[in-house]
């Protein structure tokens, strides 16, 4: 019985080191099992001067497969779809008022792999500019900052 009780708690702490998030970060065994045990994440960020309602996020693959198609993952506020296990080339674009702020890139050399997908958008000095900073964890990791002017009719002026 002790040995029982022995090899009960052994494979307790080394699942629980193994389904640890540091343990995703590059390519090993334990990728797998972090994506039958999470999944892929996303958390959007965004401060209080930016509408939800406004916001879109698609995600796009450039494999011919037809599972592999743009699907809209939020749109209007709500989140319509999960983001995909494909391999290959993919990115997220996120759109504010139909204006797309920014954009991550990533490829991932495997289907079945679980990633943390955050992106944040946040109003610049004026109401005109939104900053986006888009972060992948997980074994195909990526980074993206841009900032974007929304309304240009703000800064143009007639010249006659």
């Amino acid at each position: 019985m002790r040995y029982f009780k022995n090899i009960l708690v052994s494979i307790l702490v080394l699942g629980v080191f193994a389904l640890h998030p540091s343990m995703n970060k590059q390519e090993n065994p334990f990728s797998y099992l972090h994506y039958l045990a999470y999944g892929n994440l996303l958390k959007l960020k965004y401060d209080s001067t930016i509408d939800k309602n406004q916001i879109t996020i698609k995600w796009i693959c450039e494999k011919e497969a037809i599972s592999c198609k743009e699907i809209t993952i939020m749109e209007d506020g709500k989140k319509l779809n999960n983001i995909p296990f494909e391999s290959g080339k993919q990115q997220l674009v996120v759109f504010y008022k139909d204006k797309m702020v920014g954009t991550i890139q990533q490829n991932k050399p495997i289907k079945n792999q679980a990633h943390s997908y955050y992106l944040e958008l946040i109003t610049d000095k004026s109401p005109y500019s939104i900053k986006f900073r888009g972060t992948i964890f997980g074994p195909a990791a990526s980074d993206s900052y841009s900032l974007t002017v929304t309304n240009q009719d703000r800064y143009s002026e007639n010249i006659n």
